[in-house]
């Protein structure tokens, strides 16, 4: 259960899950555009867009957090 918990809380794979979402979301952007801005309104998309950027924004602090402390034990 440990390692459930360490491995959903792991700041690379909420790096990894916002990249991957950020992905998937600007293709569908790019042929929602494609169709013609008429056809593109709000879809699934938009939510992982979303979803991508909050992921990737709640890894950020932790990696900088870890590189600083690299950094500091070097120096």
């Amino acid at each position: 259960m440990k390692f459930l918990s360490r491995f959903t809380r792991s700041p690379y794979l909420n790096l990894i899950v916002g990249l991957i979402l950020i992905l998937i979301s600007a293709d569908e952007v790019m042929s929602s555009l494609q169709d013609g801005l008429d056809a593109a309104d709000i879809n699934s998309h938009m939510g992982l867009t979303f979803m991508g950027i909050v992921h990737t924004l709640k890894a950020l602090p932790d990696l900088f957090e870890g590189a600083e402390y690299l950094q500091r034990a070097k120096g």
